[in-house]
């Protein structure tokens, strides 16, 4: 396949995938846009390693895990990671080498999968820990809304008691009406 017809094809399945995620973002499908996008980003950076021959563009890849992770799920991230880690392993320690090495330096074939290979556990650790801190604060957050509610009622409960105190204590003070005098009977 000629690389013009490669990136016709490449750039049709980026725009169509753009139109479904634009459509099931509308309709709230969260897992048809992640598959969607997902598959376009696996698409776009499979053929920027193998067919894009300035050395750069795999660099970009470096921002799949943090980004994947970050927008859909940790466990997400690790597997679209991986998934390039072992294009990146394919593309530079194997035979296959010899599709590449005319675009890369030999240095960045023989240290970038290590590198990738620790960025993907640097960030999964950090995506960990940005979730684990987020549902704290979330937890943290529904506890203090429970501790407002219960002030909320034994104020509520508190008025009403001193409501009632005062108001039997203003019923005490207050002297008794008398019976009004009958009058004595006409003789």
């Amino acid at each position: 396949l000629s690389r013009d017809y490669l990136t016709s094809l490449t750039s049709i399945v980026i725009v169509l995938a753009g139109l479904g995620v634009y459509r099931c973002v509308k309709k709230r499908n969260r897992r048809g846009a992640m598959l969607l996008t997902i598959s376009a980003v696996v698409l776009v950076f499979t053929y920027d390693i193998f067919f894009v021959t300035n050395g750069f563009a795999f660099l970009w890849t470096m921002l799949v895990p943090l980004a994947v992770g970050y927008l859909f799920s940790v466990r997400a991230g690790i597997l679209v990671s991986a998934y390039f880690w072992l294009v990146f392993v394919l593309a530079f320690y194997t035979p296959l080498r010899s599709l590449v090495e005319t675009h890369y330096d030999p240095i960045i074939m023989a240290r970038f999968p290590v590198l990738f290979l620790f960025h993907i556990i640097f960030t999964g650790f950090v995506m960990i820990q940005y979730h684990k801190s987020t549902l704290f604060q979330m937890e943290y957050e529904d506890q203090l809304r429970g501790a407002k509610e219960s002030a909320e009622v034994a104020w509520r409960t508190a008025e009403t008691a001193r409501e009632s105190a005062e108001k039997a204590n203003a019923a005490k003070k207050a002297p008794a009406k008398k019976a009004p005098a009958k009058k004595a009977a006409k003789k």
